[in-house]
């Protein structure tokens, strides 16, 4: 881990003070080309000794309709992307100091339950434009499920919370924050974030959604309560996805969340922000 870690604190992407190289453009497009390389790289190592293991299969196009749902692939990919933005995550926050205030618990705990209550909200807006789109990411999710439930579990709600938070809140919007003003660089970010989901099904509740972490990021400067709120939004996809919840019964246990998390919302938009050093980090 020491090794890794020396690579980072040593990379070009960072000026001799610490402070970050390149423009905007680039300050975001380095790790997203990162991602991407990642889950290239890993697919096809993946993929060919999955091949090597199932020469009997003769249809090629099954082998990787195959690889491209199979959990174990999914579980490597995340748990990369977690290692990898870590480092960078911490890196970058040396550049981006905040007061040496504690973020309370209760604030962690309101925060993370703002984003939930926000995503229900958001959920009962684009009801509607549900009926616009295909089943891609329904039939995403009913292989996976074939696969078993607790990979699901472990792939939407433990690891694929911390990487994308590292990733897009930790990084992305971080450095798009040092450039550029709060709300303009959380809307990019989570048009970012929406995009990444590779469907336009879930791009505009994932967009929706990035508004809310960005929100709380920006107002807390903390992931805890980011990856807090993903987690329980993914956590209700999940428990959705087990017991087949109809329409009128979902959107009743929407609003009944939302009353019973009101307070602990307005609560947190109550809530002063973090104050940070100098918001001109980058020159």
């Amino acid at each position: 881990m020491k090794k890794i870690e020396k690579l980072f604190n040593n990379n070009k992407f960072y000026k001799q003070d610490g402070s970050l190289k390149y423009n905007v453009i680039w300050l975001i497009a380095i790790p997203i080309i990162i991602y991407l390389g990642l889950s290239v790289i890993i697919t096809t190592i993946f993929t060919f000794i999955y091949t090597i293991f199932h020469l009997d299969v003769d249809n090629f196009d099954l082998i990787i309709e195959q690889v491209q749902y199979n959990v174990y692939l999914q579980m490597l990919v995340q748990l990369a992307t977690v290692i990898v933005f870590y480092f960078f995550y911490k890196k970058d926050k040396k550049n981006y100091p905040v007061t040496k205030d504690k973020l309370s618990t209760k604030t962690i705990i309101f925060g993370g339950l703002f984003i939930f209550v926000c995503a229900l909200i958001f959920y009962i807006v684009e009801l509607p434009l549900s009926y616009l789109f295909n089943n891609t990411y329904s039939d995403m999710v009913d292989v996976f499920v074939k696969q078993g439930k607790i990979f699901l579990i472990i792939i939407t709600c433990i690891l694929a919370p911390l990487a994308e938070e590292l990733l897009f809140r930790g990084v992305i919007l971080n450095r798009l924050l040092a450039k550029k003003g709060p709300w303009i660089s959380i809307i990019v970010s989570a048009i970012i974030f929406g995009i990444a989901h590779g469907n336009l099904e879930q791009f505009v509740g994932a967009g929706m959604l990035g508004v809310a972490l960005g929100y709380v990021y920006v107002k807390t400067r903390s992931l805890l309560p980011c990856i807090l709120g993903h987690m329980l939004n993914n956590l209700l996809s999940c428990i959705e996805i087990f017991f087949v919840f109809s329409t009128k019964q979902s959107i009743i246990m929407y609003l009944i969340i939302i009353v019973l998390f009101l307070y602990p919302t307005i609560k947190f938009l109550q809530t002063k922000n973090r104050k940070i050093y100098d918001v001109n980090k980058i020159k």
